[in-house]
């Protein structure tokens, strides 16, 4: 498995270890912005940056400070302009889509989960 990989798979884990957190400690979505969603966002931000360093040494891309700023300022636009700017226009579509496909499938499997667990 590629550091590409692990990370990539670490950020899944990360990210339904915070749905689970939300439905155990409130039973589904909290009513208020929480420390379990700064970290969150934090916690994201950082394995999508780390995502990223460790895609472009293994393609050999040399990333752009536009795709570095935006991907901690607004992420999906950051995610996009690396994508686009480190493969061609097909690859990076499907890549771009398929990451943040990913992202939303655990998101949604690890909630309806714990919905019909409840």
């Amino acid at each position: 498995m590629t550091k590409r990989n692990a990370i990539y798979i670490g950020l899944l884990l990360f990210i339904a270890a915070g749905v689970i957190i939300d439905w155990v400690v409130w039973q589904g979505p909290p009513a208020q912005f929480t420390w379990n969603d700064v970290m969150q966002l934090f916690g994201i931000i950082i394995l999508v940056r780390l995502w990223q360093n460790a895609d472009a040494a293994e393609i050999g891309h040399v990333q752009n400070l536009a795709s570095r700023l935006l991907t901690i300022l607004f992420m999906p636009v950051g995610t996009a302009v690396y994508f686009f700017r480190s493969r061609g226009w097909r690859s990076a579509a499907a890549g771009f889509v398929l990451f943040w496909l990913g992202i939303v499938c655990v998101v949604i499997a690890t909630d309806q989960l714990f919905l019909a667990l409840a």
